[in-house]
């Protein structure tokens, strides 16, 4: 009787192993035959955090009060592990809000103040490495904003991949995380 089990356990252990050894070799089978004709990714930004920079206080519709709004955010990010260096000048970064029509806020990392932590500058030919954690200021211009708002934010780099946040504020608070 013993000996009964132990085959059954065995035919019913072998046919999952062919089962998973068939559905590796379909999956692989799918990657090698999908759309992307991309090179392998050289680089990739990671973010650390978000944190709100500065705000302003704007009038509100009724012009008898006012709405703080978060009008810059400061951005902590590290190239990801395994990346190859890159220049500051190859990493872009993208807003987008709607303020009555959907908007798009687009700007060089080079042109964003970017700093060590320590904040020593960095230019646009300043080499980050895999690993190096910076920080870089987003003036949010039309999408400056206000309390329950939200956007998307995006990292790219030139020749490597992108990095999506989504960004809801539930402070104006300088110094206070965007989530």
């Amino acid at each position: 009787m013993r000996g009964a089990v132990l085959v059954a356990s065995l035919l019913v252990m072998s046919s999952c192993l062919a089962g998973c050894t068939f559905y590796e070799e379909y999956q692989q089978n799918q990657e090698n035959t999908s759309d992307d004709m991309r090179e392998q990714i050289s680089a990739k930004v990671s973010i650390v955090d978000i944190l709100i920079n500065s705000n302003t206080e704007g009038s509100g519709d009724n012009n008898s009060s006012s709405e703080v709004k978060v009008d810059s955010i400061r951005v902590i990010a590290r190239l990801a592990s395994g990346s190859s260096n890159i220049t500051v000048s190859e990493v872009f970064h993208y807003i987008t809000c709607e303020a009555g029509e959907v908007l798009v806020v687009s700007e060089t990392l080079a042109n964003s103040t970017p700093s060590e932590l320590d904040d020593t500058p960095l230019t646009g030919e300043s080499e980050l490495t895999a690993g190096q954690t910076f920080q870089f200021t987003v003036q949010l211009g039309d999408c400056a904003a206000a309390v329950g708002d939200s956007f998307q934010f995006r990292v790219h780099v030139e020749g490597g991949g992108d990095t999506l946040w989504d960004l809801e504020f539930d402070s104006t608070t300088v110094g206070k995380s965007a989530s």
